[in-house]
């Protein structure tokens, strides 16, 4: 005989994802429509998030793993709690705002609990990412971990590893597409080289096959042959 029930912390947080998700969906703020590619070579990427939590740790050194070689600016900020709100709100309208420094942004976290990934749920976060100037990754959690930002961004990876793969992964293509033309490069100037020293070789032999010094010889051995034969 039930006569209430309320939400316990983490149904409260589903409660919430459920009306903004509602709310932006019905503002257009996630349609495919606004979504900008990535840059495939970015040369500078703003990255925020705790400058010492373990994410920017993984992102670093799978990006120096991978061979990508673009600048990082870590914009460090609190990444969870209701204080942490208006720091990354500013972070994002100020280095969203520079495309002229800025290639790509990456609003990043790790793993943690409904309550410790909430703030990625709130509508102030929401949409200063999705206001932002500068193409934007949204790489918070892990694979199971799906947050408001991760909807608002043109592009959500499922870890910050995978943010740095994905950012490297033009520069590890380009590598790989540079040493197959440097072969096959390579490859035709030989071809053609062989072919000129074959094409030398013939013009070398006709030259001496009408040259007087050589008819000179042929008819000395026809004469001698004659003279021989008479």
């Amino acid at each position: 005989r039930v006569k209430r029930m309320d939400y316990d912390s983490v149904g409260l947080v589903w409660k919430l994802f459920g009306e903004v998700k509602r709310k932006l969906e019905a503002e257009g703020l996630f349609d495919e429509e606004r979504k900008r590619p990535i840059p495939m070579l970015p040369k500078r990427a703003a990255v925020v998030t705790s400058a010492t939590g373990a994410a920017i740790k993984d992102f670093l050194v799978t990006m120096k793993n991978m061979g990508g070689v673009f600048a990082v600016d870590v914009w460090s900020v609190p990444v969870q709690g209701k204080d942490a709100i208006a720091p990354i709100v500013k972070a994002l309208n100020t280095a969203g705002a520079m495309t002229g420094r800025y290639d790509v942004l990456v609003l990043m976290r790790g793993g943690g609990s409904l309550e410790d990934l909430a703030v990625f749920n709130e509508e102030a976060v929401a949409r200063a990412l999705s206001a932002c100037a500068v193409p934007t990754v949204s790489a918070i959690g892990h694979e199971r971990d799906f947050s408001i930002c991760d909807f608002a961004a043109d592009l959500r990876v499922a870890t910050p590893t995978a943010a740095a793969a994905q950012l490297s992964a033009g520069y590890v293509s380009s590598v790989r597409d540079i040493e197959n033309h440097k072969k096959r490069i390579s490859e035709l100037v030989l071809n053609r080289f062989y072919q000129q020293v074959q094409r030398l070789d013939m013009l070398q032999a006709s030259v001496i096959a009408s040259s007087p010094s050589h008819r000179i010889n042929r008819d000395r051995q026809r004469l001698a042959f004659l003279e021989k034969s008479l």
